[in-house]
């Protein structure tokens, strides 16, 4: 059975994605050690956040397909905000994938490294919990029993789509 991150990239290469563009940081490595061993999508590491959401942005528009932005959690996110309300304003489809802390870290009461006030506010971000990606991974989880279940990908495509147009 793939893992989530393999159904993730091949979901986003079937939806129309052609590369990803992004920045390595400390709470998306394990995601782009996947991106580099599966070779599903072609990779571009860039130096500064907002220029990974410009070549999103770019090569949505480009392609005619989907862009994609890889970050890590907090500030690295933050820094993609004006790039993403950029193509969000002209209709341009970019997914943002944004590393974020574990459900252990989340609850430890910490600090963590690239946070703003507080996970919750972070995670804000995103559109808030209602609309936020990852709540809808949460509950497709829930419903699935397994967080690798390609079904978890294909739901949060369908939620996603359903709320842009």
């Amino acid at each position: 059975m793939p893992t989530l991150a393999t159904s993730l990239l091949q979901g986003l290469k079937d939806h129309g994605a052609r590369e990803l563009f992004g920045i390595p940081g400390d709470f998306v490595l394990p995601f782009f050690k996947v991106i580099e061993e599966s070779g599903i999508l072609p990779h571009y590491t860039l130096s500064h956040e907002p220029a990974v959401g410009f070549a999103a942005d770019a090569a949505a528009r480009y392609h005619s397909g989907l862009g994609v932005a890889v970050v890590t959690f907090g500030a690295s996110a933050f820094n993609l905000v004006n790039a993403i309300t950029g193509a969000y304003a002209e209709r341009s489809p970019v997914v943002v994938i944004a590393g974020a802390p574990g459900a252990g870290e989340r609850i430890s009461g910490f600090v963590l490294h690239h946070q703003a006030r507080s996970v919750a506010a972070d995670f804000g971000l995103c559109g808030g919990e209602r609309h936020s990606s990852a709540n809808q991974a949460s509950r497709l989880y829930a419903r699935t029993g397994s967080p690798a279940d390609p079904r978890n990908v294909d739901g949060i495509y369908r939620h996603q789509r359903c709320e842009l147009h």
